[in-house]
Protein backbone atom coordinates (compact mmCIF):
# COMPACT_ATOMS: atom_id res chain seq x y z
CA UNK A 1 0.00 0.00 0.00
CA UNK A 2 1.36 3.40 -0.72
CA UNK A 3 -0.18 6.74 -0.52
CA UNK A 4 0.71 9.33 -3.04
CA UNK A 5 3.30 12.25 -1.58
CA UNK A 6 4.72 9.72 0.80
CA UNK A 7 8.84 10.86 0.98
CA UNK A 8 8.11 14.23 -0.13
CA UNK A 9 7.89 17.31 2.63
CA UNK A 10 4.51 17.42 2.19
CA UNK A 11 3.34 13.34 2.73
CA UNK A 12 2.60 14.21 6.23
CA UNK A 13 -0.43 16.20 5.28
CA UNK A 14 -1.61 13.14 3.49
CA UNK A 15 -4.64 11.66 4.56
CA UNK A 16 -4.49 8.07 6.57
CA UNK A 17 -6.46 5.56 3.95
CA UNK A 18 -8.01 3.35 7.02
CA UNK A 19 -9.55 5.80 9.09
CA UNK A 20 -9.51 9.05 6.59
CA UNK A 21 -7.72 11.56 9.27
CA UNK A 22 -5.78 14.14 7.52
CA UNK A 23 -2.01 15.49 9.38
CA UNK A 24 -2.16 12.17 11.20
CA UNK A 25 0.82 10.50 8.98
CA UNK A 26 4.36 10.51 11.37
CA UNK A 27 7.46 8.32 10.31
CA UNK A 28 8.72 5.74 12.87
CA UNK A 29 12.56 6.51 11.73
CA UNK A 30 13.59 2.98 13.91
CA UNK A 31 11.43 0.47 12.02
CA UNK A 32 11.40 2.95 8.73
CA UNK A 33 7.86 2.69 8.55
CA UNK A 34 4.64 5.43 7.15
CA UNK A 35 2.05 5.16 10.40
CA UNK A 36 -1.10 7.42 11.39
CA UNK A 37 -0.66 8.14 14.93
CA UNK A 38 -4.90 8.18 15.21
CA UNK A 39 -5.75 4.38 14.19
CA UNK A 40 -1.91 3.10 13.83
CA UNK A 41 -2.50 1.79 10.64
CA UNK A 42 0.61 1.32 9.07
CA UNK A 43 0.76 2.99 5.65
CA UNK A 44 3.67 2.31 4.12
CA UNK A 45 7.43 0.15 5.15
CA UNK A 46 10.79 0.20 4.14
CA UNK A 47 9.81 4.08 3.54
CA UNK A 48 12.90 5.90 2.00
CA UNK A 49 13.55 9.04 3.85
CA UNK A 50 14.53 11.73 1.68
CA UNK A 51 16.09 14.25 4.81
CA UNK A 52 20.07 13.90 5.48
CA UNK A 53 21.19 11.30 7.98
CA UNK A 54 23.10 14.12 9.76
CA UNK A 55 21.65 16.73 12.00
CA UNK A 56 22.46 19.99 12.21
CA UNK A 57 22.30 23.06 15.36
CA UNK A 58 23.20 26.25 13.43
CA UNK A 59 24.02 27.55 9.52
CA UNK A 60 27.54 27.22 10.15
CA UNK A 61 26.98 23.62 11.10
CA UNK A 62 24.88 23.07 8.07
CA UNK A 63 27.40 24.79 5.65
CA UNK A 64 30.43 22.54 6.70
CA UNK A 65 28.24 19.22 6.92
CA UNK A 66 26.05 20.01 3.55
CA UNK A 67 27.50 18.12 0.41
CA UNK A 68 25.93 19.76 -2.59
CA UNK A 69 28.36 22.34 -2.97
CA UNK A 70 28.44 26.05 -2.66
CA UNK A 71 24.99 27.96 -3.59
CA UNK A 72 24.63 30.35 -6.96
CA UNK A 73 26.63 33.45 -6.31
CA UNK A 74 27.01 36.66 -8.33
CA UNK A 75 30.13 37.61 -6.99
CA UNK A 76 31.72 35.36 -9.79
CA UNK A 77 31.60 35.76 -13.38
CA UNK A 78 30.26 32.45 -13.95
CA UNK A 79 27.77 32.17 -10.76
CA UNK A 80 30.23 29.63 -9.39
CA UNK A 81 29.08 26.69 -11.49
CA UNK A 82 32.44 26.05 -13.36
CA UNK A 83 34.55 23.40 -11.29
CA UNK A 84 37.85 24.56 -10.19
CA UNK A 85 41.29 22.70 -9.48
CA UNK A 86 42.97 24.19 -6.96
CA UNK A 87 46.37 24.01 -6.46
CA UNK A 88 46.25 23.09 -2.97
CA UNK A 89 45.39 19.94 -3.61
CA UNK A 90 47.69 19.48 -6.86
CA UNK A 91 50.51 20.02 -4.05
CA UNK A 92 48.31 17.07 -1.98
CA UNK A 93 49.62 14.26 -4.82
CA UNK A 94 52.92 12.76 -4.00
CA UNK A 95 53.77 11.08 -7.66
CA UNK A 96 55.90 13.68 -9.38
CA UNK A 97 54.86 12.80 -12.61
CA UNK A 98 50.91 12.60 -11.96
CA UNK A 99 51.71 16.26 -10.03
CA UNK A 100 53.29 17.93 -12.42
CA UNK A 101 50.37 16.85 -15.08
CA UNK A 102 47.79 18.04 -13.05
CA UNK A 103 49.47 21.32 -12.62
CA UNK A 104 49.58 21.76 -16.50
CA UNK A 105 45.75 20.89 -16.33
CA UNK A 106 45.27 23.42 -13.51
CA UNK A 107 46.45 26.39 -15.47
CA UNK A 108 45.11 25.52 -18.30
CA UNK A 109 41.80 25.30 -16.89
CA UNK A 110 42.34 28.80 -15.47
CA UNK A 111 42.99 30.15 -18.85
CA UNK A 112 40.44 28.51 -20.57
CA UNK A 113 37.39 29.86 -17.38
CA UNK A 114 38.07 33.30 -18.29
CA UNK A 115 37.00 34.40 -22.20
CA UNK A 116 38.77 37.44 -23.80
CA UNK A 117 35.11 39.09 -23.77
CA UNK A 118 34.54 38.56 -20.03
CA UNK A 119 37.47 39.86 -18.74
CA UNK A 120 36.10 43.63 -17.87
CA UNK A 121 33.11 41.27 -16.44
CA UNK A 122 35.82 39.86 -13.96
CA UNK A 123 37.35 42.93 -13.32
CA UNK A 124 34.33 44.56 -12.29
CA UNK A 125 33.25 41.78 -10.15
CA UNK A 126 36.73 41.66 -8.54
CA UNK A 127 36.97 45.57 -7.42
CA UNK A 128 33.11 45.00 -5.96
CA UNK A 129 34.79 41.81 -3.69
CA UNK A 130 37.79 43.81 -2.83
CA UNK A 131 35.83 46.87 -1.41
CA UNK A 132 33.62 44.40 0.03
CA UNK A 133 36.35 44.20 3.04
CA UNK A 134 36.92 47.96 3.12
CA UNK A 135 32.74 48.71 3.67
CA UNK A 136 32.61 45.29 5.99
CA UNK A 137 29.33 45.30 3.28
CA UNK A 138 26.79 42.21 3.89
CA UNK A 139 26.56 39.02 2.16
CA UNK A 140 23.16 40.32 0.54
CA UNK A 141 23.92 43.48 -0.64
CA UNK A 142 26.98 42.56 -2.58
CA UNK A 143 25.01 39.90 -4.28
CA UNK A 144 22.33 42.79 -5.21
CA UNK A 145 25.15 44.80 -6.37
CA UNK A 146 26.88 41.76 -8.00
CA UNK A 147 23.48 41.17 -10.20
CA UNK A 148 23.23 44.48 -11.22
CA UNK A 149 26.79 44.36 -12.63
CA UNK A 150 25.76 41.76 -14.02
CA UNK A 151 23.19 43.34 -16.24
CA UNK A 152 25.25 46.19 -17.09
CA UNK A 153 28.16 44.10 -18.28
CA UNK A 154 25.03 42.60 -20.35
CA UNK A 155 23.78 45.76 -21.12
CA UNK A 156 26.90 47.15 -22.64
CA UNK A 157 30.18 45.24 -22.58
CA UNK A 158 32.26 47.79 -24.35
CA UNK A 159 32.69 49.54 -20.78
CA UNK A 160 36.19 51.90 -20.28
CA UNK A 161 38.85 50.82 -17.56
CA UNK A 162 38.43 53.96 -16.36
CA UNK A 163 34.53 53.58 -15.32
CA UNK A 164 35.16 50.27 -13.54
CA UNK A 165 35.27 51.93 -10.54
CA UNK A 166 32.68 54.42 -11.01
CA UNK A 167 30.43 51.44 -11.72
CA UNK A 168 31.07 49.36 -8.96
CA UNK A 169 30.53 52.31 -6.70
CA UNK A 170 27.04 53.15 -8.10
CA UNK A 171 25.83 49.14 -8.51
CA UNK A 172 27.11 49.28 -4.21
CA UNK A 173 25.23 52.39 -3.69
CA UNK A 174 21.84 51.33 -5.41
CA UNK A 175 22.08 47.85 -3.88
CA UNK A 176 22.76 49.29 -0.55
CA UNK A 177 19.63 51.55 -1.31
CA UNK A 178 17.40 48.71 -1.89
CA UNK A 179 18.22 46.82 1.22
CA UNK A 180 18.44 50.29 3.59
CA UNK A 181 21.70 50.22 4.37
CA UNK A 182 22.67 53.82 5.30
CA UNK A 183 25.45 53.79 3.02
CA UNK A 184 27.11 57.28 1.77
CA UNK A 185 28.67 58.22 -1.53
CA UNK A 186 31.35 59.77 0.31
CA UNK A 187 32.10 56.31 1.82
CA UNK A 188 32.12 54.96 -1.75
CA UNK A 189 34.68 57.68 -2.85
CA UNK A 190 37.17 56.95 0.03
CA UNK A 191 36.98 53.04 -0.77
CA UNK A 192 37.35 53.21 -4.48
CA UNK A 193 39.49 56.34 -4.72
CA UNK A 194 37.55 58.57 -6.67
CA UNK A 195 37.74 61.51 -7.63
CA UNK A 196 34.74 63.26 -6.89
CA UNK A 197 31.00 62.38 -5.86
CA UNK A 198 30.35 63.47 -9.45
CA UNK A 199 31.40 60.07 -10.88
CA UNK A 200 29.35 58.17 -8.66
CA UNK A 201 26.12 60.61 -9.51
CA UNK A 202 26.47 60.24 -13.52
CA UNK A 203 27.79 56.09 -13.10
CA UNK A 204 24.10 55.84 -11.92
CA UNK A 205 22.57 58.35 -14.51
CA UNK A 206 24.00 55.75 -16.85
CA UNK A 207 22.72 52.81 -15.55
CA UNK A 208 19.16 53.62 -14.51
CA UNK A 209 18.61 55.62 -17.89
CA UNK A 210 21.32 55.15 -20.84
CA UNK A 211 21.42 51.44 -19.66
CA UNK A 212 17.98 50.66 -19.18
CA UNK A 213 18.38 48.91 -15.71
CA UNK A 214 15.55 49.33 -13.22
CA UNK A 215 16.42 49.29 -9.82
CA UNK A 216 13.63 49.39 -7.14
CA UNK A 217 14.27 51.01 -3.99
CA UNK A 218 12.37 53.31 -1.72
CA UNK A 219 14.10 56.31 -0.16
CA UNK A 220 16.09 56.14 3.16
CA UNK A 221 14.38 57.67 6.02
CA UNK A 222 16.31 59.68 8.77
CA UNK A 223 16.20 57.44 11.21
CA UNK A 224 17.67 54.64 9.69
CA UNK A 225 21.24 56.68 9.71
CA UNK A 226 20.69 57.29 13.69
CA UNK A 227 22.56 54.16 14.60
CA UNK A 228 25.42 54.56 12.59
CA UNK A 229 25.86 58.11 13.61
CA UNK A 230 25.21 57.07 17.25
CA UNK A 231 27.90 54.38 17.06
CA UNK A 232 30.67 56.89 15.64
CA UNK A 233 30.45 59.19 18.37
CA UNK A 234 29.97 56.24 20.81
CA UNK A 235 26.78 57.68 22.06
CA UNK A 236 24.55 55.05 24.37
CA UNK A 237 20.90 53.84 23.21
CA UNK A 238 19.01 56.05 24.93
CA UNK A 239 20.47 59.26 22.89
CA UNK A 240 19.51 57.38 19.88
CA UNK A 241 16.03 56.26 21.14
CA UNK A 242 15.42 60.51 22.05
CA UNK A 243 16.61 61.35 18.07
CA UNK A 244 14.49 58.69 17.21
CA UNK A 245 11.70 60.40 18.50
CA UNK A 246 12.74 63.43 17.47
CA UNK A 247 12.73 62.66 13.99
CA UNK A 248 9.29 61.11 14.40
CA UNK A 249 7.90 64.66 15.48
CA UNK A 250 9.66 66.09 12.37
CA UNK A 251 7.70 63.98 10.21
CA UNK A 252 4.64 64.36 11.68
CA UNK A 253 4.93 68.04 11.29
CA UNK A 254 6.32 68.10 8.04
CA UNK A 255 9.27 69.84 9.13
CA UNK A 256 11.97 66.86 7.29
CA UNK A 257 9.84 67.32 4.00
CA UNK A 258 12.24 67.78 1.37
CA UNK A 259 15.15 67.87 3.73
CA UNK A 260 18.45 65.78 3.39
CA UNK A 261 17.87 62.41 5.62
CA UNK A 262 21.55 62.44 6.54
CA UNK A 263 21.44 66.26 7.99
CA UNK A 264 17.86 65.41 9.09
CA UNK A 265 19.52 62.93 11.57
CA UNK A 266 22.25 64.32 12.33
CA UNK A 267 20.95 67.24 13.77
CA UNK A 268 18.55 64.91 15.71
CA UNK A 269 21.34 63.35 17.23
CA UNK A 270 23.14 66.51 18.33
CA UNK A 271 20.03 68.29 19.77
CA UNK A 272 19.25 64.48 21.60
CA UNK A 273 22.61 64.59 22.77
CA UNK A 274 22.40 68.00 24.04
CA UNK A 275 18.94 66.87 26.22
CA UNK A 276 20.19 64.20 27.96
CA UNK A 277 23.86 65.48 28.54
CA UNK A 278 25.84 63.62 26.36
CA UNK A 279 26.99 66.50 24.10
CA UNK A 280 28.56 66.22 21.02
CA UNK A 281 30.04 69.12 19.06
CA UNK A 282 28.59 69.76 15.91
CA UNK A 283 32.01 69.64 14.19
CA UNK A 284 32.28 66.20 15.33
CA UNK A 285 28.09 65.20 14.33
CA UNK A 286 29.20 66.61 10.63
CA UNK A 287 32.54 64.66 10.62
CA UNK A 288 30.72 61.15 11.71
CA UNK A 289 28.84 61.18 8.85
CA UNK A 290 30.66 63.63 6.21
CA UNK A 291 28.76 66.55 6.53
CA UNK A 292 28.96 70.06 6.75
CA UNK A 293 29.18 72.16 9.86
CA UNK A 294 26.87 74.32 8.00
CA UNK A 295 23.88 71.31 6.69
CA UNK A 296 23.74 70.25 10.61
CA UNK A 297 23.51 74.11 12.02
CA UNK A 298 21.39 74.71 9.70
CA UNK A 299 18.99 71.53 10.35
CA UNK A 300 19.46 71.96 13.90
CA UNK A 301 17.96 75.53 13.66
CA UNK A 302 14.95 73.71 11.73
CA UNK A 303 14.21 71.60 14.17
CA UNK A 304 14.93 74.40 17.06
CA UNK A 305 12.61 77.19 15.55
CA UNK A 306 9.30 74.72 14.47
CA UNK A 307 9.23 72.94 18.30
CA UNK A 308 10.00 76.60 20.31
CA UNK A 309 13.04 75.03 21.62
CA UNK A 310 14.79 77.25 23.99
CA UNK A 311 18.70 75.61 24.97
CA UNK A 312 20.62 76.81 27.73
CA UNK A 313 24.47 77.35 26.79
Amino acid sequence: MSVEGVGTPGAHRAACPECGSIGSLIYDYSRGELVCSKCGCVVEEHAVVQEPEWRVFGPEDRERRSRVGPPITEKVHDKGLTTVIKMRDVNRIRNTRIRAKMARLARLHERMRVSKSQRKHVTLLATLNRVRSKLNLPQHVVEEAGRILHMIFNASSSIRKTDIDNYVAAAIYLAAKRHRLPLTPKDLVKALNLSSIQDVWDAETKIRFKLGIKVKYRPMKPAEYVPRIASKLGLPGHVQMEAMKILKLAEETGVSAGKNPIGMAAAAVYLASIFLDEKRTQKEVAESIDLTEVTVRNRYRDLVERFLIEIEV
